[in-house]
């Protein structure tokens, strides 16, 4: 896990429960081991009205301070 992440797992039955309680207009980096999980986090942000959600590409595996 990066350093000072809260980890909200998007195949958690509260996942939505869960990104409804964060700041819609809060910078949001998501990501998971590969990219594709976090990228379907990203779009269900999205369609929940975040404005600024990133996705890591490639994922945990291309984080450069392991």
């Amino acid at each position: 896990m990066i350093d000072g992440a809260v980890q909200i797992n998007i195949s958690s039955p509260d996942f939505e429960k869960k990104i409804a309680e964060l700041d819609k207009a809060g910078k949001y980096l998501v990501y998971c081991r590969s990219g594709g999980r976090s990228s379907n986090a990203q779009n269900v942000m999205k369609s929940k009205g975040f404005t600024t959600v990133y996705n890591l590409a490639g994922g945990y595996m291309n984080w450069p301070a392991k």
